[in-house]
């Protein structure tokens, strides 16, 4: 009779164990108020970014599709961050911004280098 429920009892025991080992690393809701945190990272690296388009725009490393692509993934990145910092960056979400930012900055580079004047 016990081995009519075994597959029963498999089929609810692996969710249940991939459940328990999710792991938050900082609490629900928790906010950074502290004016760096607010800032964060990101804004100097994404500033350069800015600056790095528009060199690469000048020099002819870019298209001007690609620097308007990237101006765009420039700017909603900001946009994400005025709406992150309207009640306190999380941890995640400064981490978010952060890798956001350095991704693009990334593209950008190796777009300007494969498209250098030799």
């Amino acid at each position: 009779m016990t081995l009519r429920y075994l597959p029963l009892a498999l089929l609810v025991l692996p969710p249940a164990t991939v459940m328990a080992q999710i792991v938050a690393d900082e609490p629900a809701g928790a906010r950074v108020d502290t004016p760096s945190a607010v800032t964060g990272t990101y804004g100097p690296d994404l500033r350069e970014t800015w600056r790095n388009i528009e060199r690469g725009r000048d020099a002819g490393q870019l298209s001007r599709p690609q620097a308007k692509a990237f101006r765009k993934e420039a700017r909603q990145t900001n946009a994400l961050a005025e709406r992150y910092s309207r009640d306190g960056l999380t941890a995640s979400e400064a981490r978010e911004l952060d890798m956001r930012a350095r991704a693009l900055d990334s593209l950008v580079g190796a777009a300007r280098s494969r498209n250098r004047v030799k």
